[in-house]
């Protein structure tokens, strides 16, 4: 439509800051000043050539009164296998097998495992750096379950350089890598006779991952403090809690990069934990007993205690006691010291980018040749520094905010 009628596409430098520094955008915003995005939970109302933003879905509206863990237990379990069968069902009226992802954390093993009981076997796909705990942990349930396996290592990194595949997707308004491992995996696996792709996305986030303590701490999920003192004010106080600022902004705006990805491939990623409804109740969770994910897992551990049985990849324990999850925080960070330490930062993650970055002289390379390409389409003096200091200093997320924002200036022609 702008490119129809002449507008021209001018670069929103505040939204400039938030990819460089959050890896997407903040409420409404795109990187095109003047062009705003429906947010979750709005339609766009045309009457009498008159564009109106309606809310019909508002999880601000919830509140977080609800203490009593036993009944919040209780309301969990049965939301959750009624979302389950949702998913699965939509499957069967289709006649089409069931693919899920499975990695070492305790989201997807929720999906699979009680999936499993309620009677729909999967067919599991973990993808990460081989011989990581994503892959055994996955790989354990899985052979236990009696489903079949398919493990796609990122060894090569090959994804780090596909930007032109995944900037697109996203339309530039979240950072490329942010699920490029994603849709690289989806390109190995044979989709054909499978239906939706069945996910544990965001379970632990709203069952106690966005509240933070002893006080809520509304930015802690930016991905770069480096230019975080350049971003506008926010009003976190248009928001009922730290946690439904962290579900707008954090996941309708950057975890749903995923969803944009399964869509690439005729198909779309679903999780029993983003039914609305069950999102509502989680919000209604008082958080004194959501903090460090208490209530996820007592949860697990009186309902399916069958889930607690293997590693949880996050902790490096088995999630069936809290001492467990509260020792793991220095436990997991003497680990990773250990390993840097030794320059095995293949050990530190399932998406080790600085490893990468490092031993494979491919990516580097080709960051820099891109960088080189684009950097002078920044006419902004300020941003062009900041963008400059960025590539130059920051780790290998940084780099690829900075890439993002310059391939998004030029393939939209957004001027400065």
């Amino acid at each position: 439509y702008r490119k129809q009628n002449n507008f021209s596409n001018t670069l929103n430098i505040d939204s400039a800051y938030f990819l460089l520094t959050y890896g997407g955008m903040f409420e409404n915003n795109t990187l095109i000043k003047d062009v705003n995005r429906i947010h979750a939970g709005q339609y766009l109302l045309i009457r009498d050539e008159k564009a109106i933003v309606k809310t019909y879905y508002d999880f601000n509206e919830v509140n977080a009164n609800e203490t009593n863990s036993t009944k919040a237990i209780e309301q969990l379990n049965e939301l959750f296998n009624e979302s389950i069968k949702l998913e699965y069902e939509k499957d069967k009226e289709y006649n089409y097998e069931h693919l899920a992802t499975l990695s070492g954390g305790l989201d997807s093993r929720m999906n699979v495992m009680v999936a499993n009981q309620l009677g729909y076997s999967t067919n599991n796909f973990c993808f990460s750096q081989s011989n990581y705990d994503d892959q055994k942990i996955a790989q354990q349930i899985s052979t236990d379950l009696k489903n079949t396996f398919q493990f796609i290592p990122l060894d090569n990194a090959e994804y780090l350089t596909q930007i032109d595949e995944n900037l697109p997707i996203y339309d530039g308004q979240i950072f490329y890598l942010a699920s490029a491992h994603y849709n690289y995996s989806m390109n190995q696996l044979n989709t054909k006779k499978s239906g939706l792709i069945h996910t544990g996305q965001i379970g632990d986030g709203v069952l106690g991952g966005f509240v933070s303590k002893p006080t809520p701490n509304y930015f802690s999920t930016i991905l770069s403090q480096r230019l975080a003192h350049k971003l506008p004010e926010i009003d976190t106080k248009k928001y009922s809690s730290e946690e439904t600022f962290k579900l707008y902004n954090r996941v309708f705006n950057v975890t749903v990069a995923g969803s944009y990805v399964t869509q690439q491939h005729d198909t779309f990623l679903v999780s029993p934990f983003l039914n609305p409804d069950f999102i509502k109740l989680c919000l209604s969770l008082s958080p004194s007993i959501k903090q460090d994910g208490k209530i996820y897992i007592d949860w697990i551990n009186q309902k399916h205690p069958e889930v607690a049985k293997y590693k949880w990849e996050k902790t490096g324990f088995k999630p069936n006691a809290m001492w467990k999850i509260k020792f793991s925080r220095f436990s997991q960070k003497i680990k990773k010291t250990y390993h840097k330490s030794l320059n095995r930062l293949d050990k530190t993650s399932m998406n080790p980018y600085d490893y990468w970055y490092q031993n494979n002289s491919a990516i580097p390379h080709f960051f820099q040749v891109h960088f080189d390409m684009y950097i002078r389409l920044i006419e902004n003096p300020e941003l062009k520094k900041d963008v400059t200091s960025l590539f130059q200093h920051g780790n290998t997320i940084e780099k690829s905010m900075v890439l993002t924002l310059l391939e998004a200036i030029h393939k939209y022609q957004l001027k400065n």
